[in-house]
């Protein structure tokens, strides 16, 4: 089991890989917004954010080798994450009339403390699994 300190030194670098992996894909978000409405703009992205997430916390935040097993199993962090987000993004923006461009910023900060667990607890569980 590991101690506090070395979980709160694993949420540390998951907030930062977290931040780097929000920040490319808010911006990749933005750039889809001229071609493609919120939904599907959000959706891509997310799809994307999702790999450089597992690549970022299997080899930042946790300091594991990455493993096609970690690979197919982590997008399960982000089913959850993905319907709170969408259902959020819905209530900004079509109930609430906040810009399609914000609402995001707001959307995804709700699921960040499961999104660690899981993440932890999938990336950590794979490691037996051979490394791509």
């Amino acid at each position: 089991m590991k101690s506090i300190r070395s979980i709160r030194q694993e949420f540390a670098r998951f907030i930062v890989a977290g931040a780097l992996n929000t920040l490319g894909t808010y911006f990749l978000y933005l750039i889809l917004l001229r071609v493609m409405g919120y939904r599907a703009a959000y959706s891509v992205s997310f799809l994307v954010g999702i790999f450089t997430s597992y690549y970022l916390m299997a080899i930042f935040t946790f300091q594991r080798k990455t493993n096609w097993r970690g690979m197919v199993r982590y997008p399960i962090v982000y089913i959850f994450q993905y319907f709170l987000g969408i259902f959020l993004l819905y209530i900004l923006v079509e109930r609430l009339s906040l810009s399609k461009a914000i609402a995001p910023l707001i959307a995804v900060p709700a699921s960040v403390p499961v999104n660690f667990f899981l993440s932890r607890a999938l990336v950590s569980s794979a490691v037996t699994s051979r490394s791509i």
